[in-house]
């Protein structure tokens, strides 16, 4: 079953964040995810609450694979970028694919 990453977060260091951006692609890809959403609020169109500026999405073939990514050592050495570039690191949420029961 897939799974999905989700992050939400307001960058507040647009240098460092850059870094962060130019490093992670690779690193998804390693770990044979896709990056579904990545977008900008002055792009995306909030509908209720109050989301952070950025917003990504990312999918993997199980919650087994995206744990890999995240927890692997290629995106350990850039993540505190991603955190550090942020206001209060922002949030993110692992979460499966819906299945309708039958």
């Amino acid at each position: 079953m897939s799974a999905y990453f989700v992050f939400n977060y307001s960058v507040t260091d647009p240098e460092m964040y850059g870094k962060y951006r130019s490093q992670v692609g690779p690193t998804i890809g390693q770990y044979g995810g896709a990056v579904i959403v990545a977008t900008s609020s002055d792009v995306y169109e909030a509908v209720e609450g109050e989301p952070a500026q950025v917003l990504v999405v990312l999918e993997f073939e199980s919650r087994e694979k995206a744990k890999a990514w995240y927890d692997s050592p290629e995106y350990d050495a850039i993540k505190q970028l991603r955190v550090d570039a942020s206001a209060k690191g922002g949030w993110s949420a692992l979460v499966d694919a819906f299945e309708i029961p039958s």
